[in-house]
């Protein structure tokens, strides 16, 4: 097992295993204070029978940090503290197929991209998200959507056929929902908390399921215009996308920083609607109706499921930054947006956030519900979606002022005080779509875990396996005291 210590190695450990920094550690802080990891030790093991005898030779009172991809909006098993012991289980990266069975089993160091690729060559295809270096495991356990394809497929959680976790004792136990039900669970919504994850197995469906996709690129010139935009596709989307009982096609809407409106479009088996090109005029009349040039019209282009996993992969890879920063958070709709919730979304959302001052911003508007909603219910607020919108703040801290960091966070405080006066929108929900380390008010247990007996079986699936809080550097660590 690699043993990194000494404050040196650790910070530039800490450095390359971190994809941005979480924008509250630079607030009120000297510009060139470092952002590193408070831990002392990071132990990278190469098999679960490692991780198990580690965590079985510390003493029980020792808080455990476990790191899978690094993509954590707050960085907080990254953070860590002074007594914690962090696992980085990049090297555990094992990937198996079972053509027959349609399964693959992942270790917890594979991220988006070579599971895609695993996914692709065995002619399969998985709700996976848009990040290739994107942690799977720890995307499924704290809740991880994919806004491309969970409408046909159902979250990637959903998909797990059983799972292979460390208990807080060292003990190596196998879970699967027909011998371990309400934990197994627990775990794809809130396993951070309640274990070590170090193999998953999931069902992958056939890759003809998705037919093709692509997008529409509008330009609108300022946010005021992308504003108006929104607000005259959003009819199409609510008429046309959450009209269709089938489920067979999905919407996303981008609105970028430099106001370029990218539409992209997910066309399944089940699409019953006749020509996709036809079916989405309605979006290029809104551009021409507003004379909006459009700069990219490919509707069609992605043939695959492959093709549109990875069609971000290179814009991706383009977000730098000597100190790349960020904060996260979404809302959203149980059931068909009101024309309120609309209005708020383009008003405040877009209008309001922090876009010019972070100029890698982006704001996310998807549709989902179709077979997440019926598929297995699991701990995670996403499930109860259906209208679902995020604000990615990203930008690079360095040169930046500390008043002009300040004022990017205030803008986002702002726009989320405006959110709550908004009754039918939920704020905040699943793991990987909130910003954990955000002072003042607390997030909420019923929305992190989708409804109240969710919580409760959670919080006591907590107290029952791990009871001295070792696993407590994780997203939901304010909603999950041990009683």
């Amino acid at each position: 097992m690699i043993v990194i210590d000494g404050e040196e190695n650790v910070q530039q450990w800490f450095k390359d295993r971190c994809w941005a920094f979480s924008a509250n550690k630079t607030l009120n802080t000297e510009r060139d204070a470092p952002i590193t990891s408070c831990a002392k030790r990071v132990y990278v093991p190469s098999s679960t029978e490692e991780v198990s005898d580690l965590v079985r030779s510390l003493p029980v009172s020792t808080p455990i940090a476990t790191v899978g991809g690094g993509c954590d909006a707050a960085n907080v098993a990254t953070y860590a503290d002074e007594q914690a012991v962090v696992l980085d289980m990049c090297q555990m990266k094992s990937i198996q197929v079972d053509t027959d069975k349609m399964e693959i089993t992942v270790g917890p160091g594979v991220r988006f991209q070579a599971l895609a690729e695993a996914v692709r060559d065995a002619k399969g295809a998985l709700p996976i998200g848009t990040g290739p270096g994107v942690g799977v495991i720890g995307y499924v356990l704290n809740g991880g959507l994919s806004g491309y394809f969970s409408r046909r497929l159902g979250l990637l959680g959903q998909r797990v056929k059983c799972l292979e976790m460390i208990t807080a004792q060292g003990a190596i136990q196998q879970l699967s929902p027909e011998e371990n039900g309400d934990i197994f669970i627990s775990m794809l919504g809130a396993g951070s908390a309640l274990g070590i994850v170090t193999s998953m197995t999931f069902s992958m469906a056939e890759e003809t399921v998705v037919q093709c996709g692509g997008q529409i690129v509008v330009s609108c010139g300022n946010i005021s215009v992308a504003q108006t935009f929104v607000k005259d596709v959003a009819p199409f989307m609510k008429d046309r996308i959450f009209g269709e009982e089938e489920i067979g096609v999905s919407m996303e809407l981008v609105v970028t920083a430099d106001a370029t409106a990218i539409v992209t479009f997910v066309f399944y088996d089940w699409f019953q609607f006749g020509d996709q090109e036809l079916f989405v005029n309605p979006i290029r009349d809104a551009a021409t109706n507003l004379g909006l040039p459009i700069v990219v019209d490919s509707v069609t282009k992605w043939n695959s499921w492959f093709d549109i996993a990875s069609s971000l992969w290179p814009i991706i890879s383009e977000l730098k930054g000597e100190i790349l920063v960020t904060l996260q958070h979404c809302c959203g709709t149980d059931g068909v947006p009101t024309q309120e919730v609309i209005n708020f979304l383009c008003e405040w959302w877009i209008g309001k956030s922090p876009l010019g001052l972070a100029p890698m911003s982006i704001i996310e508007i998807r549709t989902l519900g179709g077979v997440i909603r019926t598929g297995r219910p699991i701990p995670t607020g996403i499930c109860n979606q259906d209208l679902f919108f995020n604000l990615i703040v990203l930008y690079d801290a360095d040169g930046i002022l500390q008043e002009e960091r300040n004022k990017i966070t205030e803008q986002v405080s702002a726009v989320l005080v405006e959110a709550k006066k908004i009754g039918t929108l939920n704020i905040d929900f699943g793991g990987t779509q909130i910003q954990a380390d955000d002072p003042g008010e607390p997030i909420s247990g019923p929305s992190i875990f989708g409804t109240e007996a969710a919580y409760q079986t959670v919080l006591s699936h907590k107290a029952q396996v791990d009871p001295n809080n070792r696993f407590r550097f994780h997203p939901f660590a304010s909603i999950l005291p041990v009683r």
